[in-house]
């Protein structure tokens, strides 16, 4: 009850104000007694707990926002439904724009191998800033209500100025009182040219320098572009031989309001010797529209009477035409390793086999 009862003159009125404030989502019923020297009211109180409920059209807890030129916009959208009984205000937080980012920075790095499985280092998920100091990713509108069974759709932005695959945030969606509903993983990848080609080996830490990287700045003398990468294939041994190891890159063409070309070509040059080696590459030459992402499968299968004590090495040259032409000097290593199931079905053999001879003895 929020106000006082007081006298009532005859024929008068008086309202009372009830309210209600469950502490849990279930039924609750209550019997209100108002008296006065000659009578007793009894009423009767009903409420119900409502647990907010709302939901994200995101799986698994991340967005791709996909990939973007330089100085480009990348637009991605998402809806949040209310689907409890009563209206829902929310709030959307990123946590580059938290106060507590640099504290929460203070972990020991991901790509150290001893410690990156642990809960303290992974709760760190901001990747790099731009150096404009404006934001990377955006979220609008980020506050609002949505009323009951409603739903409302949210625009994200992506707006990188330097290259860099590593661009990733977090956001938290607050409800209410600042009950946090959900957690979304934000990660988007940015390129200085049109096409792009990914699934080479990580040479370098998951983590960006803030100094900007010098060897960006493009020669203009030079016709093509030239950059040196690796790819490590690991075929298993088996009692039956060896097994096809297999890898795919990714090459893809950005859809951009500033692209002048409408495709754009990529072939292998001379895969000869590659060939000779095991090495083989599907498709050999094709074209990407503009918009679209093309897988080319690489495998390597050793050849007969392959020593598994020797790696394989050789490289090709893969060739992408665009508004910009790049040449990949690939790196091709081959390794023979131990069937994982083999080897466990070894170790157990030979377990038995212990086990055995001590039971004799």
């Amino acid at each position: 009850m929020l106000n006082a009862l007081r006298v009532l003159e005859p024929q008068a009125t008086h309202t009372v104000v009830m309210s209600f404030g469950p502490c849990a989502p279930s039924e609750y019923h209550e019997v209100l007694e108002i008296r006065c020297p000659k009578n007793t009211l009894y009423i009767r109180l009903k409420g119900k707990g409502v647990t907010p409920v709302i939901s994200l059209s995101v799986e698994g807890g991340v967005l791709d926002l996909g990939d973007a030129l330089v100085n480009d916009t990348v637009t991605t959208t998402f809806k949040m439904s209310n689907t409890s009984e009563l209206s829902i205000s929310y709030n959307l937080k990123l946590d580059s724009l938290s106060p507590l980012r640099h504290s929460r920075a203070q972990v020991l790095p991901r790509f150290l191998q001893p410690y990156n499985d642990l809960a303290e280092t992974n709760q760190h998920v901001v990747g790099p800033s731009n150096f404009n100091g404006l934001a990377v990713i955006d979220c609008v509108p980020a506050q609002g209500t949505i009323g009951a069974g409603e739903t409302k759709e949210i625009t994200v932005t992506f707006t990188p100025d330097h290259p860099s695959e590593l661009y990733a945030d977090e956001m938290a969606v607050e409800i209410n009182n600042g009950e946090r509903a959900h957690t979304v993983k934000l990660i988007g990848r940015a390129w200085p040219h049109i096409v792009y080609v990914r699934g080479w080996d990580e040479l370098t830490p998951c983590v960006e320098s803030l100094v900007p990287d010098g060897d960006e700045q493009e020669d203009e003398d030079q016709k093509a572009e030239q950059k040196t990468v690796l790819l490590t294939f690991k075929s298993y041994s088996t009692p039956e031989g060896f097994l096809a190891a297999e890898r795919i890159l990714e090459i893809g063409s950005i859809r951009s309001s500033t692209q002048t070309k409408k495709s754009s070509d990529f072939f292998f040059d001379n895969p000869k010797e590659a060939n000779e080696k095991g090495f083989t590459f599907d498709p050999m030459k094709a074209g990407v529209d503009i918009g679209v992402k093309r897988d080319v499968v690489c495998k390597w299968l050793p050849p007969p009477g392959h020593d598994p004590n020797e790696p394989v090495n050789t490289s090709t040259m893969l060739t992408v035409k665009a508004d910009v032409t790049t040449q990949y000097k690939i790196l091709l290593k081959g390794l023979i390793t131990t069937d994982p199931s083999a080897a466990h079905a070894q170790l157990e053999a030979a377990d038995k086999q212990s086990g055995t001879a001590d039971s004799k003895s």
